[in-house]
């Protein structure tokens, strides 16, 4: 018996030892992955010097602290919106901020573009969507961008509520970041986020034809954009024109 006590005596210190070593070791990855991000996302900035210094504030914020868990309890969600003017800028910019947070671990991210799927049948593209989604973040992947969702037919935008659905979210430890473009020669550059916010949505109402009326389970009513718009415009960032992507297109710098 005294050699049983001994024995728990003894291994209470090394169990102490052994768990602080694991969990330096695992404070000692997120560090890695937080550095990787961040020289990535720097290089980032430093490619699009047009933009307004807050897009790059809370998008850093964002995705530095959900990177910075080691529990996930809800996906990292951002939205971009741009006008016409602005298109290919906000295409290389989600893109490269995406690749930036893949980077992170070791992968790369999905592309989904919105207007390819514009005139399918809304069940067949939520399908579609919901397969890739599910194969690549299953998959161990942590980065997605949806572009163009304005494009999407738009019962299937619903599938959101899957994906986006805070600590409900089908995968909580990844990224997805969602473009919206405007129909709008160009966005003012002073436009406060709270009525960038207010224009998105009220545009989207009005591409996808919302009706104030209930509608059937498949069918986009008002009630349930406005709940699946609380799941994906948690923050909603202006992308301004770069002179020299929209005119050369997209190049890693």
């Amino acid at each position: 018996q005294w050699s049983i006590c001994l024995a728990a005596v003894l291994l209470v210190p090394v169990a102490c030892i052994l768990l602080n070593f694991l969990n330096q070791q695992e404070s000692e990855v997120v560090k890695n992955k937080l550095d990787i991000f961040l020289q990535n996302f720097d290089k980032v900035q430093k490619s699009f010097p047009n933009q307004d210094e807050q897009i790059w504030k809370k998008s850093r914020i964002m995705l530095q602290k959900h990177i910075n868990m080691t529990v996930h309890s809800e996906p990292s969600i951002l939205m971009f919106a741009a006008a016409w003017n602005a298109n290919e800028t906000m295409h290389c910019l989600t893109d490269r901020i995406a690749e930036a947070y893949a980077s992170a671990f070791n992968s790369k991210f999905l592309k989904i573009e919105g207007s390819s799927k514009k005139f399918l049948n809304s069940d067949k593209v939520k399908l579609d969507l919901d397969n890739q989604l599910t194969s690549w973040f299953g998959a161990g992947s942590k980065s997605a961008v949806i572009h163009h969702f304005q494009d999407l037919p738009p019962p299937s935008t619903l599938l959101f509520y899957k994906y986006c659905d805070h600590e409900n979210a089908a995968f909580k430890d990844v990224s997805l970041l969602i473009t919206v473009l405007v129909d709008e020669e160009k966005l003012d550059p002073n436009l406060s986020f709270s009525l960038l916010e207010e224009r998105v949505y009220d545009f989207l109402v009005t591409k996808f034809s919302i009706s104030s009326q209930t509608g059937q389970y498949n069918n986009l009513d008002i009630d349930k954009f406005s709940g699946l718009w609380s799941r994906i415009a948690h923050a909603i960032l202006p992308v301004l024109p770069e002179k020299d992507i929209e005119k050369n297109g997209c190049k890693h710098q």
